[in-house]
């Protein structure tokens, strides 16, 4: 019977190359006979998968056929399964919560969180990069980081390379996608605090940065695990920050966690009116974002990034939740650098506003009003969009399109009183021209210097305002 059920794979694989009009010879065909030596029954499900399901990685087949040879599957059952069903059915074993040596504790919509408990667990789901996959370097890490993690991005995790089925032997080496797993380390100490190590999948060493997106998100989320919460990072980051829905958290004021463990000061000069949104990322793919809305001065985004690259105006989208806390902030009058979108939602007028003692001059819809003894403020009285200036980590302020596909206008702008000359923002539009030649024959009227920080002799433009280190 045996003998028979041989002849019967390898007659299905041949029955697949001539429904498909594809020669014996084919080199694919040749590669997965010479793959499965004399494991003969694996040839017409490997076949099929190669040329019906157009699995065409002969590396991933490798890996699909280490996992059928070590696992009790049912040949004859996964001879009538497609490819998804069969890396669905790998999946399902993998995370079997039944499992001794390791198991699935969350999944959320980007990673899985494996707890791993024995040396044989990591083994099944551990990096062939780590050293992990040594019974002596496991025995070290338990000794010290008695609590293991795997975190496996969940595009990944159905057909991941692991030490029980690496077909590239010691030379496994993955350097452009290190963030498909990572590993990570955990001890308890007594006074409460949590000591950790992490690695990529490529065996880097990790480290806790805002603008290591991905891994930052993932040790948050892990460490909510660990301490019982089965809760995302975008779900639950501090005790400081209070829930409006995913990816979207209201800092509260008077405690300043938050700020530490996103590893900037907190912000300084506040004022009760002041609102901070902290946007995260949940697909792991952005930077934290902080909304600053402000009593006392202007609204912007701080970007916990010193990528320039992504460094300018930001328009924010007309159902997006940075519009609408922006929309119910402005329920109630405040400082002239929110009047742009207090006309727009019907709040004012152009006539109302020009009462206000601080008003200057009109050129098109741009109204121009003093803001303090250094600054001239430009509003934007018909905006389109919500378009609001951004803050690096290092405190440098972007005010201009930056490689953009299209043009973006901020919705204000300051002018330097003693130059005439537009602050920050670079614009060479009629309107904007016709501004300061206007400015030019006004002598400005000194007015009083609202709060601001006085840590630095000369304060950037936005740190002037905003109060960041």
């Amino acid at each position: 019977m045996k003998y028979i059920k041989l002849n019967e794979n390898i007659a299905l694989a041949k029955s697949i190359l001539r429904k498909n009009g594809i020669a014996e010879d084919n080199e694919d065909y040749l590669k997965i006979r010479e793959m499965v030596g004399t494991a003969f029954s694996y040839v017409g499900i490997l076949t099929r998968l190669r040329f019906v399901d157009n699995v065409t990685d002969m590396e991933e087949l490798k890996s699909i056929f280490e996992v059928l040879k070590n696992s009790k599957l049912d040949l004859g059952k996964l001879n009538k399964m497609s490819y998804e069903q069969i890396l669905d059915t790998f999946y399902d074993q993998m995370t079997s919560p039944s499992k001794e040596d390791y198991e699935l504790i969350y999944k959320d919509n980007s990673y899985s969180f494996f707890r791993v408990y024995t040396y044989k667990g990591i083994l099944e789901i551990g990096s062939p990069a780590w050293c992990l996959k040594t019974k002596s370097h496991w025995d070290n890490y338990q000794s010290k980081y008695p609590e293991q993690w795997v975190a496996i991005d969940n595009r990944y995790v159905k057909n991941i390379v692991t030490p029980n089925n690496n077909y590239f032997t010691n030379a496994y080496r993955n350097t452009s996608k290190t963030w498909v797993r990572f590993g990570i380390s955990f001890k308890r100490n007594a006074d409460g605090t949590t000591n950790w190590l992490a690695h990529d999948d490529n065996d880097g060493k990790c480290e806790l940065k805002p603008d290591n997106h991905t891994f930052y998100g993932v040790l948050f989320t892990t460490l909510n695990l660990s301490h019982g919460t089965k809760k995302s990072f975008y779900q639950s980051f501090t005790d400081d920050t209070k829930l409006v829905k995913d990816g979207i958290l209201k800092i509260i004021p008077g405690q300043d966690y938050v700020w530490k463990r996103l590893g900037v000061k907190p912000p300084q000069n506040t004022n009760e009116g002041d609102e901070n949104y902290l946007f995260l990322s949940k697909s792991y793919s952005f930077v934290p974002i902080v909304l600053r809305i402000r009593e006392r001065s202007f609204p912007c985004l701080r970007i916990f990034n010193n990528n320039r690259k992504v460094m300018h105006l930001f328009s924010m989208g007309a159902d997006g939740f940075a519009t609408k806390a922006l929309n119910d902030y402005v329920q109630k009058p405040r400082n002239v650098s929110y009047s742009g979108i207090r006309l727009k939602l019907g709040l004012t007028t152009v006539d109302e506003l020009k009462k206000n003692e601080d008003f200057i001059l009109q050129v098109g819809k741009w109204l121009v009003f003093h803001w303090n003894k250094d600054y001239f403020i430009a509003i934007d009285s018909e905006p389109g969009e919500y378009v609001l200036p951004v803050m690096d980590l290092a405190g440098n302020e972007y005010w201009t399109n930056h490689d953009s596909e299209r043009e973006l206008l901020p919705m204000f702008y300051y002018i330097d009183k003693e130059k005439i000359s537009n602050s920050e923002v670079k614009l060479d539009t009629p309107e904007s021209k016709e501004i300061l030649r206007q400015l030019s024959g006004k002598k400005p009227t000194p007015e009083p210097e609202p709060e601001r920080p006085q840590e630095e002799e000369k304060p950037g433009f936005i740190k002037r305002f905003f109060g960041f280190k």
